[in-house]
């Protein structure tokens, strides 16, 4: 068993040091390059409410990212609700799981100078390519540091470590519910296959004790929070799956698309497998783990159809890989370990360019920075951020003058207001309370139920206490965003509303709610 200050040696301390600030310089450079609204500022006004006293589920609907919208509250808390702070909240989290990427390659008894490399080149990859915070990459990243700190577990058999495991699997979960459904299933299957051959049972009862711990605290909080737990069960357990459901029965997949897209993790992968076959049966339950996370991932990638952001797994396989480069027996390893080097340092340029330059997560690759403009134009809490939306025809000042004069009218408006709207920074930087219900406003079902979802009912009745219960007046939609006005209209009867529209919103008048 280690001890606690055998962990890590001074000279670890200097390259954590310094990967640390690169991974958190390189996500604050790229963040501030464009916005897509409704991903930039995913989570920036659920932590602007709930530091005002509005809570996930309980005031608005969600789906996932409760976690998420906490961590954003918190860091709004220190250092105010503005720009600065939402990157410096992804841009922390970017430097501490590639500090955990090197902790993890050196405890695999990595050279220090390549778990350095592999780390950073995993940093490169990780964070950046959303540059703020995202309800994929806090899940995804939080689920990798349970699956490090299990295979360390299995390695070391310190205890800490299977105390760790399920707080960070459990807070993917509260992140999003897949891909850490998947891990939590595949690796409680691994993990019960090892207590079985193993016979360890003070590990055992850590990873027992620190799950019903971990449970206890979330219920401890909700009941604090005074969030209905029928509410969380039904936002948070038994909506999300029904909106995959439509996606699994059209689950197709090509060889030739799956090759192309995914080419650099499986052939590392499959390089990994081969050196290991002969000895496979060695560091097996440590193996499948990180298999189990990788295959996970792609699945979870695949079903949901989204931009690719998993690629930051090349620099981990690409680390594992030099593992077994090194404890095998060919002459010519060196110069494999070097060509293996040279390949990823190509990839991560690639991807680099793809994710990191072009913004292809928040689709701004064909976008023209060199018309974005300082997006404290629109408002100072938003210094830092150069705007330009790839989906606003038109030029960053036109966008940001439509959005300034309807900041105008709503600060005018003595009523009680509801605001439909992807600009989900607006709540914190207007004089009122939009009492949004929801996150985002979305019609395939990731935001709200559809009429053919079967909690329809239950959100139409959510939806409508709402209007009741905030005394709500008007509904306003920006005319430009062209959200569909079913977020309403699906929801109220025809007969409680009249609908009329000026030079900036389309807007409803609210006369009754049924």
């Amino acid at each position: 068993m280690y001890r606690i200050h055998n962990l890590l040696g001074k000279s670890d301390y200097i390259y954590i040091s310094i990967l640390f600030i690169l991974s958190f310089s390189i996500n604050w450079i790229y963040a501030k390059n464009g916005v897509f609204p409704i991903d930039s500022f995913y989570h920036y006004d659920p932590g602007y409410r709930i530091i005002n006293g509005e809570l996930p589920i309980k005031d608005y609907w969600v789906t996932t990212g409760i976690f998420v919208d906490f961590l954003e509250a918190l860091f709004f808390y220190m250092f105010g609700a503005k720009w600065f702070s939402h990157i410096l909240h992804a841009s922390i989290l970017n430097g501490l799981i590639a500090v955990l990427v090197y902790f993890l390659f050196v405890k695999l008894n990595l050279k220090k100078i390549f778990s350095f490399t592999f780390a950073l080149l995993f940093g490169v990859l990780a964070y950046t390519s959303s540059g703020t915070p995202f309800v994929d990459h806090h899940a995804t990243f939080l689920l990798l540091a349970g699956t490090i700190f299990l295979v360390l577990g299995i390695k070391t058999n310190f205890l800490s470590y299977w105390f760790l495991s399920p707080w960070f699997f459990g807070l993917s979960f509260l992140c999003k519910q897949v891909p850490s459904s998947y891990m939590i299933i595949v690796s409680s299957i691994i993990l019960l296959s090892y207590f079985i051959i193993e016979r360890n049972k003070k590990a055992l009862y850590c990873l027992i004790s620190s799950s019903i711990l971990f449970l206890f605290f979330i219920s401890l909080v909700i009941f604090y929070l005074d969030i209905g737990f029928k509410d969380f069960y039904v936002q948070y357990i038994l909506y999300p799956p029904s909106i995959g459901e439509g996606r699994l029965g059209n689950f197709k997949i090509t060889f030739t698309g799956f090759f192309n897209h995914y080419k650099f993790i499986i052939i590392p992968l499959l390089f990994i497998i081969l050196f290991k076959i002969k000895n496979f049966k060695k560091d097996i339950f440590q193996n499948l783990l990180i298999l189990s996370f990788v295959v996970c991932l792609i699945f979870h990638q695949i079903l949901t159809k989204n931009q690719i952001y998993i690629y930051f797994i090349i620099p981990i396989l690409f680390g594992l890989l030099e593992r077994e480069i090194y404890l095998s027996k060919f002459e010519l390893k060196k110069y494999i370990s070097v060509f293996s080097l040279i390949c990823l340092l190509l990839i991560t340029l690639k991807y680099h360019y793809r994710f990191n330059e072009d913004r292809k997560f928040h689709e701004l690759e064909n976008t023209n920075f060199d018309y974005a403009i300082p997006a404290d134009n629109l408002d100072k809490k938003l210094s830092g951020l150069l705007w330009i939306n790839p989906f606003f025809q038109g030029k960053p000042i036109e966008e940001i003058s439509i959005i300034k004069k309807g900041i105008t009218k709503l600060n005018r408006e003595e009523d009680e207001i509801m605001l439909l709207t992807h600009y989900l920074f607006l709540d914190s930087i207007t004089k009122r309370n939009l009492n949004s219900p929801n996150r985002s406003f979305t019609t395939d079902g990731a935001s709200m139920p559809s009429k053919e979802n079967k909690y329809f009912n239950y959100y139409k009745n959510y939806f409508v206490n709402k209007i009741k219960n905030k005394n709500i007046k008007k509904v306003y939609y920006f005319k430009h965003e062209n959200i569909p006005q079913i977020t309403l209209t699906d929801h109220l009867s025809s007969d409680c509303y009249d609908k009329s529209e000026d030079d900036i919103f389309f807007v409803f008048s609210i006369k009754c709610s049924k």
